[in-house]
């Protein structure tokens, strides 16, 4: 638990010292910075450097200090926690009116956005560096009541700050990608290359093995924090073993599958893109395990910013490609060689929060009983929290093979019969993944964030009811916890899915809209995104009830429904690909994540007596109409504008005004309404 110290007078003196200081340079400092980016034609180059790489350093540099002197200065009040995101969040919100301002202003600046990355980077990488600094952001004590009665929404609010900002520099990397590469056999095949490792760190790192640790480490460190710490160093070295090995089978696999059949240049090129990254899932399986220690001593920070390094070492390697003359099958490589890159900066960065933290030990000694335990609970638990994964896999599967190829026929073979492509775009694999990351942004900041933070409320509350036998009252804390992150998963979700919809040209046309991304492309991607943006409250609800399953420690009841739920979206993949295109595997996405909400609301009430009370049922409704009053308003204007005739500042506008008003009219009404998980989302302990 984390601990409270009360400073000394000296601290106090040097704190307010310090602050004034800040304040000070930061009255200097904005104003000279708005001057500088705004001042014409003022570009620093180097010789020895390629073009702009100073220039955005620069970027880099003078918005991380912005971050860095609005923090210290302590505009804002409150914890330091509060300090750092409101911080990051208004420089991020500075950096985005800085550089859409450049054209308005006539100083003969343009809007640029490389300089839009390097400011948005700085911003980010300043606010994470400080966060995961040790003792930075002990703000206060947490006790085990507070976590009882709800503190994880206060911790869902650090992820999702975190997760947020992985999120957008996620998109940025897309947008980066699809400029230099378009929406191409290329990307499509560096898609399918890279889902790869990505798909074992989701099954491993974040998924079973995470969940599986998470109970068994959390007991141990109740009972004895030496063994713990034994526990989680035995299982950090045995992931490592383990998947390095997997990595040696899979590298050979793939060398087979080359070298044993001719392949279109696509699916040739998709392969070889694998090999080379697929030493990134070792690398990042550990990341995500050491993220499982530090949440358990209820550090978040760390963990939920290690996404932010791969996606800003990508787009550095995207930058290094852009103008040049390199093929673009060949260049392609670099950006492949920049996830193994990443992975060991991630690991690094893993290792000094870890050690800061909880250090790992050499000794191994008396954990082979636990390491079995965990096994056995982790088996099952691959395939059933693995259904999103292994659906989000057979979608890209499906379209890259029932798409025509570079290098292949016009036609393709069917049991001996030539048919034409059910999908009829090249670049169908690369369109399915950029909507993917556009409608994974509201989960990842909300759902996923409320699921990650919880799973350990869920574990403590559950082993609680089962060592003090089973009394009403630790039935009723866990069903109270289950249920707020029920309410809240739908409070956030079913407004983030109607939102989507609405928004999504402007959101497309300004995140992917650039370089070789054209407006075909734009439909497309548009096209898939309503499909997969219908149920984004349902995959949020469904990531929450699964981790209810295993903090009770059944891990086969949503191991039989994810089963079944691979099988049906894989038959409706196949069926609804002949009359809906590459947006048929959007929707069977999206309707088996409600078939799957459906069982597992059922399911659940074996061990939570009434998961879904009238309290539930009440918040929902409430939820529902905020979101009809919110799409009421919004809709006309959808239908006024024509998003493609506009110019892409115009489209910008819109979205940003769009967007205002939806938040502002959800929160009016969750306000009007008096809907609780409007005031859980601002009281960090939950109360």
């Amino acid at each position: 638990m984390a601990t409270s110290t009360t400073p000394s007078s000296a601290q106090l003196v040097q704190a307010s010292v310090r602050r004034r200081g800040a304040r000070v340079v930061l009255a200097v400092y904005w104003p000279a910075l708005a001057i500088v980016t705004h001042w014409p034609r003022l570009v620093v180059e180097i010789e020895s450097f390629p073009p702009g790489v100073i220039d955005k350093l620069i970027h880099f540099g003078m918005y991380g200090g912005l971050v860095w002197l609005l923090i210290h200065a302590v505009l804002f009040g409150g914890t330091r926690c509060g300090n750092i995101i409101t911080s990051g969040l208004v420089v991020c919100g500075y950096a985005f009116i800085d550089e859409l301002s450049q054209p308005l202003a006539p100083f003969g600046r343009t809007f640029d956005l490389a300089d839009l990355i390097a400011d948005l980077a700085g911003c980010m990488v300043m606010a994470a560096a400080i966060w995961t600094w040790p003792g930075v952001t002990r703000s206060g004590k947490t006790t085990a009541a507070a976590v009882d009665r709800g503190a994880f929404v206060g911790q869902a609010i650090v992820v999702g700050f975190f997760t947020f900002v992985s999120r957008i520099t996620g998109l940025l990397r897309e947008s980066a990608l699809g400029m230099v590469f378009g929406v191409s056999g290329v990307s499509s095949a560096f898609m399918i290359g890279f889902i790869v490792p990505n798909l074992f760190r989701r099954l491993f790192g974040e998924g079973a093995l995470s969940s599986a640790f998470i109970p068994i480490y959390s007991s141990q460190l109740r009972r004895d924090p030496a063994a713990a710490r034994r526990l989680a160093s035995a299982c950090v070295a045995l992931l490592f073993t383990v998947l390095g090995g997997v990595v040696v089978i899979g590298e050979l696999v793939l060398w087979a599958m080359l070298i044993g059949r001719q392949w279109s240049a696509d699916a040739s090129l998709a392969i070889r893109l694998a090999m080379t990254m697929l030493p990134y899932m070792p690398l990042v399986c550990v990341v995500a395990l050491l993220g499982g220690i530090l949440q358990v001593h209820g550090r978040f920070g760390s963990t939920a910013a290690t996404p932010i390094l791969l996606n800003l070492v990508m787009i550095g390697g995207i930058y290094l490609c852009l103008g040049g003359t390199t093929e673009p099958r060949t260049s392609i490589f670099v950006i492949a060689v920049c996830v193994l890159v990443a992975g060991v900066v991630q690991l690094i960065w893993q290792i000094v929060a870890t050690t800061a933290t909880s250090p790992l030990t050499t000794s191994l000694r008396g954990t082979a009983g636990p390491l079995r335990s965990m096994a056995w609970t982790m088996l099952p638990m691959i395939m059933a929290l693995s259904v999103f994964q292994l659906n989000t896999l057979l979608d890209v599967l499906i379209a890259f093979y029932f798409s025509p190829k570079a290098g292949g026929g016009a036609m393709m073979n069917i049991l001996g019969r030539q048919v034409n492509y059910p999908i009829r775009s090249e670049g169908a694999a690369a369109a399915l993944v950029f909507a993917q990351r556009l409608y994974q942004f509201p989960l990842g900041v909300f759902g996923i964030a409320i699921a990650t933070a919880i799973f350990p409320a869920l574990s403590r509350a559950a082993a609680k009811k089962a060592d003090e036998g089973h009394n009403s009252a630790n039935s009723d804390g866990l069903r109270k916890i289950l249920q707020r992150g029920l309410r809240l998963a739908v409070f956030i979700g079913l407004p983030a899915s109607v939102g989507m919809i609405l928004v999504r040209v402007p959101l497309i046309r300004i995140i992917f809209e650039y370089g070789r991304v054209e407006e075909k492309d734009v439909l497309l991607i548009a096209v898939v995104l309503f499909g997969y943006a219908t149920s984004v409250w349902a995959y949020s609800v469904v990531h929450v009830l699964t981790r209810a399953f295993y903090a009770v420690k059944d891990v086969h009841t949503p191991l039989r429904i994810s089963v079944a739920m691979v099988s049906c979206n894989f038959c409706l993949n196949l069926t609804l690909i002949w009359f809906l295109g590459v947006s048929g595997l959007a929707w069977s996405t999206a309707a088996c994540a409600v078939v799957q909400v459906i069982f597992l609301l059922r399911a659940v009430s074996r061990h939570v007596k009434s998961p879904v009370d009238r309290t539930v049922r009440r918040s929902w409704l409430k939820s529902a109409i905020m979101t009809l009053v919110m799409g009421v308003v919004l809709c006309p204007i959808v239908f006024r504008v024509d998003v493609y005739a506009i110019t892409k500042f115009q489209a910008g506008l819109l979205l940003v005004a769009m967007v205002t008003m939806g938040v502002c009219i959800v929160g009016f009404v969750a306000w009007r309404t008096k809907s609780e998980e409007l005031t859980w989302l601002f009281n960090r302990n939950g109360a």
